[in-house]
């Protein structure tokens, strides 16, 4: 009888003890993960705060370059949406180029030698120091939904294309020749798009769905950050790219 006690007692010292050892382990497994996940939460936070710190130095540098009153003029957005930082619109469309023209009007250039060594030199100063900050500078440019003969909407849409991207075609090559911009030919040719977008992203009159034709007709400029770097740079924090070669 003690002999069956004492077994009895045996196995629950040997239960207790495995308990007591799984609890430690859950407990340890526990704090790793924890750790790990404090780790790869720093590592997010800091990514994060670089692309921050990137975009905040473009920033500083465009206001510098423009003050309050070139800000104003171009409608260069350097407010507190940081993804829009670099964003200049050039509204009044038909004074940047006659109706169904794609030749720059003397006095859009006269603009462009204004705004375009300002506004490179103030990127430039943030490529130079990361190279792979900004993917692309694109120059947007934009019509409205029609046309100035008698053509079907689609037809329409076609011939305001070809006339978007030859338009920015025609100031990409303005500053590529421009003689005021020779030092930033290699930023101009590495990084500086055209894009014509057409009637794609129309302006509308407050409050309404009715088109505005004349704000429709604009031309932007845009700065795009290497927002691939940032991607890949989050993926190998969270351990998504360890395996890849």
């Amino acid at each position: 009888m003690f002999r069956k006690e004492n077994d009895e007692t045996s196995i629950w010292i040997s239960t207790a003890d495995l308990m007591s050892g799984m609890l430690v382990l859950f407990l340890f497994i526990s704090v790793l993960l924890t750790q790990q996940e404090n780790e790869t939460q720093g590592k997010l936070k800091s990514i994060n705060e670089n692309a921050i710190i990137a975009q905040r130095e473009l920033q500083s540098s465009l206001n510098e370059e423009f003050g309050e009153k070139g800000l104003s003029k171009y409608n260069l957005d350097t407010g507190k949406d940081l993804s829009k930082v670099g964003h200049a619109s050039f509204l009044d469309g038909e004074s940047r180029f006659k109706q169904g023209s794609a030749v720059p009007t003397s006095d859009f250039e006269n603009e462009l030698r204004v705004f375009l060594p300002k506004y490179l030199k103030a990127i430039k100063k943030c490529d130079d120091k990361d190279k792979n900050l900004i993917k692309e500078i694109r120059i947007e440019g934009h019509t409205s939904s029609e046309w100035h003969a008698n053509v079907s909407p689609d037809q329409a849409y076609i011939n305001n294309m070809e006339l978007s991207q030859a338009r920015t075609r025609a100031i990409l090559e303005f500053a590529l020749t421009e003689p005021s911009l020779q030092e930033y030919r290699p930023l101009i040719k590495e990084k500086l798009t055209a894009n014509g977008l057409s009637s794609s992203k129309l302006k509308y009159k407050p409050g309404t769905s009715i088109e505005d034709k004349e704000a429709s007709r604009r031309i932007e400029f845009r700065v795009v950050v290497n927002d691939d770097r940032t991607i890949k740079a989050i993926r190998e924090a969270i351990g998504l790219d360890e395996n890849r070669k």
